[in-house]
């Protein structure tokens, strides 16, 4: 049987709310049975899921009152599987992009320390000596957050070294002890 679209929208749509008086209260129609509010009106409404009474009052069905705790911890258990999921993989990414700034720091600070060296005809004496000499505007941070952790090497063999009266930097590594990633410690990078 094929419904024609004025039929097809009377059974879609909602019948109005209907009004009538009644010596006993507020009443609304639910599935089969008339529920009813303490006002004396009843309400025949079809099956909508919202009543309204005359005075002003909602009515809401038993049925619609909120969630069930089965409902609750159904949501929650599954926030709390996705938590689990994405938490790790956030950390991950934390923890590979200060990595990823460890190895452009290091590399920027040996590069300057060479630079300086090259223009100057000796090694700096400490990191500060790149700063006030304009190669830095500022010492990077450590991978622990810190300009101050950073291990320096020293240039060892006097004919090697830029000026063999005085011994400087020859390059820089990270003072931390943790581990990365790959499992080598930070201060071997």
């Amino acid at each position: 049987m094929r419904l024609t679209s004025k039929a097809r929208n009377s059974i879609l749509r909602p019948r109005p709310l209907g009004l009538r008086k009644n010596s006993a209260s507020c009443r609304f129609w639910e599935g089969h049975e008339f529920h009813s509010c303490r006002n004396g009106h009843e309400i025949n409404s079809g099956f909508q899921p919202l009543r309204e009474c005359c005075a002003g009052k909602t009515l809401f069905p038993q049925a619609a009152r909120g969630f069930t705790l089965i409902e609750m911890v159904v949501v929650i258990s599954m926030i709390l599987v996705l938590l689990s999921i994405a938490l790790p993989m956030y950390t991950q990414s934390i923890n590979r992009a200060r990595e990823a700034k460890l190895k452009q720091n290091l590399a920027t600070l040996n590069e300057v320390i060479e630079k300086y060296s090259l223009d100057k005809g000796k090694a700096p004496q400490s990191l500060d000596d790149l700063v006030q000499a304009g190669y830095i505007k500022a010492i990077p941070e450590d991978i622990t957050g810190s300009t101050d952790t950073w291990k320096t090497d020293n240039e060892d063999d006097p004919q090697n070294a830029w000026d063999p009266t005085q011994m400087g930097i020859k390059g820089v590594h990270s003072g931390s002890d943790a581990s990365s990633s790959q499992g080598s410690p930070y201060s071997s990078w």
